[in-house]
């Protein structure tokens, strides 16, 4: 792959502060092209971008759960700056089922955030329904835009561990139901406090993929789940302005 070279230019955030406590999504988008190797340090790409010490992934998240009608009060812990979990007050949720709302801010180096929310609903005993959803975040302004998160090559998805070699025809049938549909069988780990993202192979939604269908049919099959690389394998480095794989 090509590598980049990037010059990062800081300018001054402008966010809207908040204080603790304070009141208040499609998988099968287009898959990006795979991006460039990173050749900048971590050292360096952390030292050009900013410092953030506002809660600005609640501030987002204020913003997101008011864009999908829900109301209630939200927690601010103190600190809550770059990532947050959504917690309101008075919860308890639903005893067997669970929700999950987290995102995550990644700071552009023009000013504003890369902002995805990760919403994961799953019942007692299944594996979920992942889904995704992107924004930018300026001045408390909250814009929905495609996925650009990166897509690694298949091969760099599967383990490469000499102890548990791969089955040739596994591998085709694997490939060929993520070729299909690249978007439903990718899975993210968030870091913005370390401006990185991990990829690793996982099925989206249980219930399409993981459960059988009125045929019988399993499109994701449980030796998949020994297939796949580690998330570590994937490590992406957000530079201010896209993420970028490290060597």
């Amino acid at each position: 792959m090509k590598k980049l070279f990037f010059i990062l230019i800081m300018t001054a955030l402008a966010i809207i502060g908040c204080r603790s406590n304070s009141d208040n999504q499609s998988n099968n988008q287009a898959t990006p092209e795979p991006v460039a190797e990173v050749t900048d340090t971590v050292a360096e790409v952390a030292a050009l971008l900013p410092e953030i010490t506002e809660p600005v992934a609640y501030q987002a998240w204020l913003e997101i759960a008011k864009s999908h009608g829900l109301t209630g009060k939200y927690l601010c812990p103190e600190n809550s700056t770059v990532s947050y979990t959504a917690e309101a007050e008075n919860d308890e949720g639903a005893e067997g089922y669970m929700i999950d709302d987290q995102v995550f801010c990644y700071p552009y180096n023009d000013g504003g955030f890369f902002t995805v929310h990760s919403h994961v609903e799953a019942a007692e005993g299944q594996g979920g329904e992942f889904e995704y959803g992107f924004y930018t975040f300026k001045d408390g302004v909250l814009t929905k835009i495609e996925n650009p998160l990166p897509v690694p090559a298949f091969s760099d998805l599967l383990s490469d561990s000499k102890d548990a070699p791969l089955q040739d025809d596994m591998v085709a049938l694997l490939e060929n139901l993520f070729k299909s549909r690249p978007g439903d069988f990718i899975a993210y780990e968030f870091y913005p406090g370390e401006n990185k993202v991990m990829a690793y192979l996982h099925p989206l939604s249980w219930s399409r993929d993981v459960e059988p269908d009125e045929t019988g049919h399993y499109n994701w099959l449980e030796q998949f789940y020994e297939m796949r690389a580690n998330p570590d394998k994937n490590t992406y480095r957000w530079n201010g302005k896209v993420f970028v794989k490290t060597e």
